[in-house]
């Protein structure tokens, strides 16, 4: 009760403090006691069976006061309902599979590494460290889509997917899915597939700023990093610089 913020049942914590506030204009001071349930106290079983009475008589009109609680909550409903009519029609965006959402997925918002959460988000919108995404940005080096599996565009639905490096990874991957079948939305937009997901990633490391810039070549398991390969054509599209030194051109991504 003494606690004004907007909260369920606020316009009730508000009359009765006004209630308070007037007693106590005129030297009556108010106490307000917590009292269990059906345990023959006369005051509080008169008040069970008045509510008892209100809920099976016929409604009362709604008092013409709206609590600031509903407002907000109205107010949050509207915006969600708006975005989802736009979302279908919008243009940017377009590779997220998803469906417009108030609150971020429990084994996201609960998951203790945020790295790994970031790369999720970063895979789930397309704008992160993979070549399809830096080769569109004018001050990285990487000037090519392809992934160096050969694949025309190293995209996150192809990393994850299809990309043959990481073949071994996916097997273990399907493994953890069962029965769900292994697609871009069940990997990416329900519980079993994003947990199976994140240690698919932990795993491999791709699609993270180590994963372009790092220093390990192979880690024994076949799935070799492509910031560590040349293009046939022999270039340095991997980012390093003069004297061996690694060039941050994943940085324009953000945060990994």
């Amino acid at each position: 009760m003494s606690d004004k913020r907007a909260l369920p049942g606020q316009e009730y914590v508000l009359r009765t403090h006004n209630a308070a506030e007037t007693l106590k204009s005129r030297n009556i001071k108010t106490h307000i006691h917590w009292v269990p349930g059906h345990v023959q106290v006369a005051g509080n079983e008169k008040v069970d069976k008045l509510a008892k009475e209100g809920t099976e008589g016929s409604r009362l009109p709604r008092d013409a006061s709206t609590s600031i609680t509903h407002l907000r909550r109205k107010n949050k409903e509207q915006q969600m309902e708006d975005w989802k009519k736009r979302w279908p029609g919008m243009r940017r965006g377009r590779s997220y599979q998803g469906r417009p959402a108030p609150n971020i997925h429990t084994q996201l918002r609960n998951h203790p590494s945020r790295k790994l959460v970031a790369t999720i988000v970063q895979m789930r919108t397309g704008h992160g460290y993979n070549r399809q995404y830096l080769s569109r940005i004018p001050s990285s080096t990487i000037d090519s889509p392809r992934c160096t599996c050969g694949y025309r565009k190293q995209t996150p639905q192809h990393l994850l997917l299809e990309c043959k490096f990481y073949n071994a990874q996916r097997k273990t991957l399907r493994k953890q899915m069962k029965p769900i079948p292994l697609t871009w939305h069940t990997a990416m937009h329900t519980g079993k597939g994003l947990q199976a997901a994140m240690a698919f990633l932990g795993e491999t490391g791709i699609a993270t700023r180590t994963w372009i810039l790092g220093p390990k070549t192979d880690d024994g398991s076949g799935a070799i990093r492509w910031s560590q390969m040349n293009d046939e054509t022999g270039g340095r599209e991997d980012g390093e610089g003069e004297r061996g030194e690694r060039m941050n051109v994943a940085e324009v991504v953000g945060a990994g």
